[in-house]
C-alpha cells in the first residue's frame, strides 16, 4: 500500500476511535415528565342577608363537592374556610347549604396542580318577605299592580326591598316556569313592612309577542333570584333568594 494511503487510513482509524463514543456519551437517557393531576380546592364563603347585607354566621356551612366518588364534604369554619385536599382533575359542582339559606351551586373546573384554586363565593338568607292581597289595573296600556308586603330587616337605615314578578300564559306560572320576569326594588322609607304598594310595570306593549285578548297570568315574589353573587375563576354564585310566591292573578291583553 502506498505511504500515502497509510497515513489516511490510520487517521481515519484514529478519528473514529476518539470521536464515535463521544456520540453516545452525549445522550441521555430519555426522561420521564409525571404529571401531579390532584391537588387543593378551597375558598372563603360569605353569608348575606335576603337583602343583600353581610351576615357574622359563616360557620358550619356544608360545602359537597358532587361528582367526587364517594361525594366528599366539609364544614366551613368561623371564618367561612373550607377546604378539599388531594382533589382529582375534573369538572366539579359546588353546593353550599345551611339551614335557613338558599341552597347556592356553581361548576368548577378543576386542573390540579401545586397551586391551590380558590373559589370564594356565597350564601343568602331564604327570603322572608311576602307579597299578598295583589291587584291589577291596565289604565291606558300601563300595568299597574297594587298589594301588601311584609319584610323584616335587622338594619336601621334604608334598604331596598326586592320583588320578583313572573308573567306567562300558563296558569301555573312560577319562578321555575315563566315566559317573562322583572324584578323590581320598593324602598323601606317608602314602604313599611306591612303597608300596601304601588307598582308601575309598564306598558302592555312589552308582552307583544302574545295576541290581543290573550289572558296572562302572574305570580310575585319577595326577594330576587339574582343579587351579590361572587364571580371567581369561572365560578358564578347564584345571588340572592325568594321567598313563598304570592297567589295567581290574570289580566287580559
Amino acid at each position: 500500500m502506498p505511504v500515502r494511503n497509510l497515513i489516511y487510513s490510520w487517521k481515519y482509524i484514529l478519528f473514529m476511535f476518539i470521536f464515535f463514543p463521544l456520540l453516545f456519551t452525549g445522550c441521555k437517557e430519555e426522561e420521564t415528565i409525571h404529571l401531579n393531576l390532584n391537588g387543593t380546592l378551597n375558598g372563603h364563603i360569605s353569608a348575606y342577608d335576603e337583602f343583600g347585607h353581610s351576615l357574622d354566621d359563616n360557620d358550619n356551612i356544608l360545602v359537597k363537592l358532587v361528582g367526587t366518588n364517594p361525594l366528599v364534604s366539609t364544614l366551613t369554619d368561623q371564618d367561612g374556610y373550607y377546604e378539599f385536599l388531594d382533589v382529582l382533575t375534573a369538572t366539579y359542582s359546588l353546593e353550599l347549604s345551611k339551614e335557613g339559606y338558599t341552597t347556592n351551586s356553581g361548576t368548577v373546573p378543576f386542573i390540579g396542580g401545586e397551586i391551590p384554586l380558590n373559589i370564594p363565593t356565597a350564601i343568602f338568607k331564604t327570603s322572608q318577605t311576602v307579597v299578598s292581597n295583589l291587584s291589577l289595573e291596565v289604565v291606558e296600556g300601563n300595568l299597574n299592580l297594587q298589594g301588601t308586603i311584609t319584610y323584616s330587616h335587622e338594619s336601621s337605615g334604608t334598604i331596598n326591598i326586592p320583588v320578583s314578578i313572573y308573567i306567562s300564559d300558563n296558569p301555573d306560572v312560577s319562578k321555575d316556569k315563566y315566559d317573562y320576569s322583572t324584578f323590581l326594588n320598593l324602598r323601606s322609607d317608602d314602604v313599611a313592612s306591612g303597608a300596601d304598594f304601588n307598582l308601575d310595570l309598564g306598558s302592555t306593549d312589552d308582552f307583544s309577542g302574545y295576541s290581543p285578548g290573550t289572558t296572562l297570568y302572574m305570580r310575585v315574589y319577595g326577594g330576587t333570584s339574582f343579587g351579590s353573587g361572587i364571580i371567581s375563576d369561572g365560578f358564578r354564585a347564584r345571588g340572592g333568594t325568594t321567598g313563598e310566591p304570592s297567589d295567581v292573578i290574570s289580566f287580559v291583553l
